[in-house]
């Protein structure tokens, strides 16, 4: 069996599960092809299922998260933590489209395809899990400011101690020669 190849800025590619896993999500080839390496597809089906379980529980805490720190009134940390959420949400909305495709893939016995649909999966709850320990270390105003601030200042003796803005200006150089010469006229 060949597979079709696609012209991208002068290069070949292979349409195929690793390929097209490279470029979405930034894994290697090799871990794209071996995923679910063994498994059968309903095994496949049910791994997806679990996986957007853990998908939607990432999501959960991260709301969570999200509502303490409004609560807090933290802004730093409500900007963190919403930043992810937007990841989460959209990786969510990926994984449920992949997992209507699984499905099809099944009913029409299309293993290239349930493949490339539960390896998809797969590698978005990896990325999901990647963000919920993002949303974990995000840090508001509330850990950064911890008590009152001191204030030292030192200064250096070598600087003059003279405001340069409020001294009189001393112009630079001397005019040549404060004499106008007489007016000419054109016809001498």
């Amino acid at each position: 069996m060949t597979m079709p190849a696609y012209t991208f800025k002068g290069l070949r590619f292979a349409a195929g599960i690793a390929v097209v896993t490279l470029f979405a999500f930034g894994s290697s080839v090799a871990s794209a092809e071996e995923l679910g390496a063994g498994l059968s597809d309903e095994d496949k089906a049910q791994n997806v299922t679990e996986a957007l379980s853990t998908i939607k529980k990432t999501l959960g805490f991260t709301l969570k998260r999200l509502d303490l720190a409004r609560e807090n009134k933290d802004i730093i940390q409500v900007n963190c933590v919403n930043d992810k959420l937007t990841g989460i949400k959209g990786f969510l909305a990926i994984a449920e489209r992949s997992q209507g495709s699984l499905k099809e893939a099944r009913a029409q016995r299309d293993s290239n395809l349930l493949q490339h649909e539960f390896a998809k999966v797969m590698l978005i709850r990896d990325r999901v899990e990647n963000l919920k320990l993002q949303v974990e270390g995000c840090v508001g105003e509330i850990s950064q400011y911890t008590g009152n601030s001191q204030l030292t200042l030192e200064v250096d003796p070598d600087i003059r101690t003279d405001d340069p803005a409020v001294t009189e200006a001393v112009p630079t150089f001397e005019a040549l020669n404060g004499a106008r010469p007489p007016a000419v006229t054109g016809s001498e």
